[in-house]
């Protein structure tokens, strides 16, 4: 008889935490469709993984054309090249975009920026590894904005006095 009792109260103490966890996937549901109008408090989870060794060597092993990249001082003359090789290596390291790789390399890159362009990014308030907002505040500032008819006219001006360039 005792074993009776306590495989029914097993049983029933099985059925309460099932009934409980059928509960708060019901309450789930509701939320992710924006049904539920009870709050309810649910556990904050970690946004992403701790690091691991291989991540944290993989980050400290830039390749050399990432860390030999030269400055960009916010010179419009040398933003065109500077610009090419930095969205060649970005280019080459999106495939890994949700990787800290990624990210890395982009805090690399912005940590190239310096002087007035670096002046400008501050004060545009963009965030270090938001890579496609550094460029497009970059490009409003040093991107030549001359449309094809006044290059036109300024190279016809550039003609010497023989005729030729």
């Amino acid at each position: 008889m005792d074993e009776m009792k306590e495989a029914i109260s097993t049983l029933l103490a099985q059925v309460a935490s099932l009934t409980e966890e059928l509960k708060k996937q019901k309450e789930e549901v509701l939320i992710l469709e924006g049904k539920n109008s009870d709050p309810v408090v649910v556990a904050d989870k970690p946004l992403s993984k701790a690091l691991t060794e291989f991540d944290l060597r993989q980050i400290a092993t830039l390749p050399d054309c990432v860390k030999e990249i030269r400055p960009f001082t916010g010179e419009a003359a040398r933003y065109p090249t500077w610009i090419r090789q930095a969205e060649a290596i970005v280019r080459d390291y999106e495939v890994a975009r949700d990787k800290l790789i990624y990210r890395a390399v982009v805090l690399h890159l912005r940590s190239k920026i310096e002087g007035r362009a670096d002046e400008m990014l501050i004060s545009s308030d963009v965030a270090d590894d938001d890579w496609p907002e550094v460029r497009k505040v970059l490009a409003s500032n040093y991107e030549d904005k001359r449309n094809i008819g006044t290059l036109e006219y300024q190279m016809s001006m550039l003609v010497r006095g023989d005729g030729n360039l």
